[in-house]
């Protein structure tokens, strides 16, 4: 198997490895770096994915590309989709609860569903950022707010479940959309760290 660390050529001998040992091999190689893709021939992969596709690479004949970024990039190209993104996703946690209101049950479950998506977005990408960040305190610090906001969503959720829907819009009122303010500081302070 042909093995490429983004447009380089690896002489070592991979062919005995299953898909996640040659990961950790490559992972072993890229220090400050993160692996964003991974082309099996031409098709294009994420890193999960590729780690779960159940493709067997041993014996392959493709070429397998792992193309990395450097993580203070990503971490820089994040955090500035992050401060566009959300006081938009604030914007759709009011809308919703105004949905639920108004009783227009189908449109505030829609847009509900988008604004988890896209509270799950964020709270996975800074725990990324904060997973390779070496200010311990600030970590601790993000990492109390991340799990008091998990368990607020777990309350919500469990209300949704249930069809109590007067307690989901009073959760996302008074404890969700506090949330997503505290994530637009926090983004802000990792940002200005960064700069």
């Amino acid at each position: 198997m042909k093995v490429y660390l983004d447009d380089t050529k690896l002489e070592q001998e991979f062919n005995n490895l299953d898909r996640e040992d040659l990961v950790a091999k490559i992972e072993e190689q890229i220090e400050g770096k993160i692996i964003e893709k991974v082309y099996l021939g031409k098709q294009e992969f994420s890193l999960a994915e590729f780690k779960e596709s159940g493709i067997k690479i041993q014996g392959i004949s493709s070429k397998i590309q792992f193309i990395t970024k450097d993580i203070e990039e990503l971490t820089k190209e994040t955090l500035e989709t992050a401060q566009d993104y959300l006081p938009k996703l604030r914007q759709g946690l009011n809308d919703t609860v105004n949905l639920f209101k108004q009783g227009k049950l189908n449109q505030a479950h829609q847009k509900y569903g988008l604004c988890l998506e896209g509270l799950e977005w964020y709270t996975q990408a800074i725990f990324n950022i904060i997973s390779v960040s070496n200010q311990q305190e600030e970590v601790e610090e993000i990492e109390n707010l991340l799990n008091d906001f998990t368990k607020s969503i777990n309350r919500s959720a469990i209300a949704y479940q249930h069809g109590d829907l007067n307690n989901v819009v009073g959760i996302i009122q008074e404890e969700t959309i506090d949330f997503v303010e505290q994530f637009i500081e926090v983004n802000n302070s990792l940002s200005k760290q960064e700069n």
